[in-house]
């Protein structure tokens, strides 16, 4: 895995040899992508994946490039030299990257998980003083979920949201 700018990158995508793969969620692909992108979910990657592709060397894109970091290490056992883009699609766009925008996206996964727990805490909480004390049992367990996700970067929700029409490519 290398680290590569996007004045670096730039020249580097004008070769046939190099394949560019976004490894952000499908809401975010959806909104905005380097042209000639390949979507491959960090969730969802694998060496075998990459392998396949008809390239010797990918470049790997997320936001900012944390994810990217991640996916360059999920499938360093790939055959292809791995490239993650500095500061992402961010720094791209920053240094007058070219970007396809498909529509328009009004929330993330994440903000999306993180509005379904506000309102299920907030509602049990609500609920548990008009109506039943039990009712408080709601909002521990959607602050169990979301403590839960946090610890161990696998959010069940955010996995069920990707599959509402809104979110998925198509």
């Amino acid at each position: 895995m290398q680290l590569i700018t996007t004045d670096d990158c730039k020249p580097l995508l004008d070769n046939s040899d190099v394949a560019i793969i976004d490894v952000r969620e499908s809401g975010e692909f959806l909104a905005s992508a380097i042209p000639g992108a390949i979507h491959m979910p960090l969730s969802t990657i694998d060496p075998q994946g990459v392998d396949a592709l008809d390239a010797s060397r990918v470049v790997v894109y997320c936001l900012s490039g944390m994810r990217a970091a991640q996916a360059a290490q999920a499938i360093q056992a790939s055959t292809k030299s791995v490239y993650v883009l500095s500061g992402g699609i961010r720094a791209w766009q920053a240094q007058g990257g070219a970007v396809h925008t498909r529509r328009v996206i009004r929330f993330t996964i994440m903000q999306q998980v993180q509005m379904v727990v506000g309102t299920g805490v907030v509602s049990g909480w609500v609920l548990a003083q008009v109506h039943h004390p039990y009712w408080i049992a709601m909002s521990v367990g959607m602050g169990t979920g979301l403590l839960i996700a946090g610890l161990s970067g696998w959010c069940g929700m955010a996995k069920v949201l990707a599959k509402l029409p809104w979110n998925r490519a198509r």
